[in-house]
């Protein structure tokens, strides 16, 4: 049994999620944002993965998984990025930040279990290519990791 955190403001998501984890043999925490999410992985067994949703209030997916790939004890954390809207750019700096894998909404039952599966299997390094790219689903690279860290560099500089 993996323990998983899931983060969402939407309410019907996390439990949505953390059913499916379950019935899969999962234990599953949720909560709505990355401040509670921080509480959480204070409060809780150690968590084996973080599946995150991108826009939250209070603390997005990309400020947490940068919290979180900063921190000591939990830098090496597989993170799934969750999304309605996951652009090129929210990729690339998800990459640069070492998000193991995406998922899109709506939620897919077969995707979100075999991506869990899949990243829960791989560990921190996630469905990645040979060339750091990070796969898809589908197993086609969605972003290679020049690119990503490319982007995620000129919209620093941008200050964006």
């Amino acid at each position: 049994m993996k323990h998983i955190l899931v983060v969402d403001d939407e309410p019907i998501v996390r439990r949505v999620i953390c059913l499916i984890l379950k019935q899969q043999g999962h234990d599953c925490v949720d909560v709505r944002n990355g401040h509670e999410a921080m509480a959480a992985l204070k409060a809780n067994p150690p968590v084996d993965l973080v599946i995150t949703d991108n826009r939250m209030p209070m603390m997005n997916g990309l400020q947490l998984i940068a919290y979180l790939k900063t921190s000591p004890a939990y830098r090496h954390l597989p993170i799934v990025l969750l999304s309605g809207y996951l652009s090129e750019e929210v990729k690339a700096l998800a990459i640069a930040k070492d998000v193991s894998a995406f998922l899109s909404k709506p939620l897919d039952v077969g995707e979100l279990t075999e991506t869990v599966n899949m990243v829960l299997k791989a560990g921190q390094s996630g469905l990645k290519n040979r060339s750091g790219g990070l796969i898809s689903f589908t197993g086609q690279t969605i972003i290679d990791q020049r690119h990503a860290v490319a982007l995620a560099a000129s919209r620093q500089q941008s200050g964006m």
